[in-house]
């Protein structure tokens, strides 16, 4: 990969460790509708973006219960689990190596802005980032339409630029924005459906490290 001079960090799956604790919330959800509850590989097969499309999937009746609603019960377990998270191991190696080597880095997260900066604050990550943006409520429709002005506010030319996330929404947002793009695939989605962007795809934090030539 040529020269590196900007990281775009996705936050979640990708730093933060939280697909299992987005599973289990999920199979809450579904078991106190008497639904079938969903397996790590299939929760891994059916997140998607927008997020309505993952809850139909696993079951959900989308015609009889507002997405809204649901939402709400979502993250209110989100919002008492999530601290109980760790990074995803060696990543936060990566941050400090690029940190280190003067690339400078942003986060780029469909997660609610306030509590995108919370969580940065509460794993003390959040000097390193020089722009954190998030979306601005709880319904994770995407962060594509965000994406544009973020790389404009970075100061930075998208093709010295790296997007680095877990799903293949990570993916479309790098291409709305002309920047390289790697996946990971220890997060929400799997690598079989990564593999579909035709990207670089890491397995584990310490592939980034030649890959940002750190």
């Amino acid at each position: 990969m040529n020269s590196v001079a900007h990281i775009i960090w996705d936050w979640n799956g990708t730093l933060l460790k939280d697909a299992e604790l987005g599973r289990s919330i999920m199979n809450g959800m579904l078991a106190r509708r008497q639904l079938p509850l969903i397996t790590r590989e299939r929760y891994r097969e059916i997140l998607t973006f927008p997020i309505i499309e993952y809850y139909r999937m696993a079951g959900i009746n989308l015609e009889r219960e507002s997405f809204d609603a649901l939402a709400v019960e979502y993250v209110a377990a989100y919002e008492a689990g999530w601290r109980a998270c760790e990074l995803e191991p060696g990543v936060e190696d990566v941050v400090l190596r690029a940190a280190d080597s003067g690339i400078t880095q942003s986060i780029l997260s469909a997660n609610r802005h306030d509590r995108l900066l919370e969580q940065l604050r509460y794993y003390g990550l959040t000097d390193y980032f020089m722009r954190i943006e998030g979306i601005s409520d709880d319904l994770a429709y995407g962060k594509e339409h965000l994406a544009q002005g973020h790389m404009a506010s970075l100061g930075v030319s998208a093709d010295s630029a790296v997007y680095i996330g877990d799903t293949l929404h990570d993916a479309q947002s790098a291409q709305a924005i002309g920047c390289r793009c790697v996946l990971v695939s220890w997060g929400h989605q799997s690598e079989a459906r990564l593999a579909a962007a035709g990207v670089p795809i890491c397995r584990q934090p310490g592939e980034l490290i030649p890959l940002l030539g750190l």
